[in-house]
């Protein structure tokens, strides 16, 4: 039966310490979170465990309350464990009390008031934001289901739509965002804040950008420190440094000569003469000078992937470590042999994209 005094009855926790045998129901505090499990469920004195926003689980007997302090902006997810069963919820808190309890063999919840949140409860609302760009100008940054707009205190409005944000990186209290044209733009805001936006970008731009830019979208990734990534409906291609965001696009069609070899460890840091991969165009000395021939045989430490390329600026030279870093193989080890086949695939794939060769490189056309 409902209490019609509005106490709730049972023990109150703060951050799962037990502080009162009842007390008065909460007005809407949207600082704290308060969860009350039913006097009675089915699972009887079975105690559940409860955890908000992917934090520490408190324990929670029937008729018991606890108070979760708020830590970010909506939404929230709060996960209820019964021995092997749990169960998640999404939602938006409006400050109303959750009861939750074990019932029809499963982990329930009532949200009594606050909103269930759905994928597309992000992009339809628009929060705002103070914020400061990456050389501290202050203002307002806006994130709604278009885009992003930073209003800055002079009142010159910046927008980024989500068809033209490319990628999103976060730090501890700010992010990046790298557009279609790898143009960059930081953003410094609250660490609360940062991981909510940088969500709400990747779900909003990423179907949106592909759609306005399908190439600049990948179908293959080679290398495991840099990556090289290409689009083979578009022939394009680009290269992302490790733990960087992704760099130009590129047409295969504008690359002048590219080669992919192993570098050696013994006796310094040298090239192998054997390529990987062979040339497109042009000469090897073209495209890395004089190579220096080993003498000896030692472990392979990098396999190196070297493009040249014609662009509206000129000619740039472009690099791609294709093995992780800080490794050394022997050329006959199974973790070469993995690296290296998957260097002369990506070889395989530009060739035939730029040329229509076969492996030999004989002209199918």
């Amino acid at each position: 039966m409902e209490n019609p005094s509005g106490m709730i009855p049972g023990s109150v926790r703060i951050a799962g310490k037990k502080i009162s045998s009842s007390v008065e129901s909460e007005t809407r505090n949207l600082n704290t979170i308060t969860i009350t499990r039913k006097e009675k469920d089915e699972a009887g004195l079975f105690k559940m465990k409860v955890s908000l926003d992917s934090g520490k689980p408190e324990k929670i007997k029937c008729g018991e309350t606890i108070n979760f302090q708020v830590t970010k902006p909506n939404p929230h997810v709060l996960k209820l464990t019964l021995n092997a069963q749990s169960k998640e919820w999404r939602f938006e808190y409006l400050g109303f009390p959750i009861t939750i309890a074990y019932e029809i063999g499963e982990p329930t919840l009532q949200l009594n008031g606050n909103r269930e949140w759905h994928e597309t409860s992000a992009a339809s609302s628009s929060m705002k934001f103070s914020a400061k760009t990456q050389y501290d100008n202050e203002g307002y940054l806006e994130v709604n289901q278009d885009g992003l707009t930073f209003e800055l205190s002079n009142g010159t409005v910046l927008s980024f739509p989500f068809a033209e944000i490319r990628d999103v990186t976060e730090s501890f209290s700010s992010f990046t965002l790298l557009m279609a044209k790898s143009n960059t733009f930081t953003f410094k805001l609250a660490h609360k804040d940062v991981k909510q936006v940088c969500e709400i970008i990747k779900k909003g731009s990423g179907q949106q950008f592909a759609t306005a830019h399908p190439e600049s979208s990948f179908d293959k990734s080679y290398g495991w420190s840099d990556k090289v990534m290409v689009n083979q409906k578009y022939r394009t291609f680009c290269i992302q440094p490790n733990g960087q965001q992704p760099g130009p696009v590129y047409k295969v069609d504008d690359i002048l000569d590219f080669d992919i070899q192993d570098v050696i460890k013994e006796g310094g840091d040298v090239i192998e003469g054997a390529a990987i991969g062979g040339l497109i165009g042009g000469t090897r000395g073209a495209l890395i000078g004089a190579a220096m021939q080993p003498t000896g045989r030692g472990k392979i430490k990098q396999i190196m992937f070297r493009a040249r390329v014609n662009t509206n600026k000129g000619i740039t030279t472009l690099t791609a470590k294709l093995m992780p870093e800080f490794t050394a193989v022997e050329k006959s080890s199974q973790e070469y042999h993995k690296y290296s086949g998957a260097a002369q695939e990506l070889s395989t794939v530009l060739r035939a994209l730029q040329y229509c060769v076969d492996e030999n490189g004989n002209s199918l056309l």
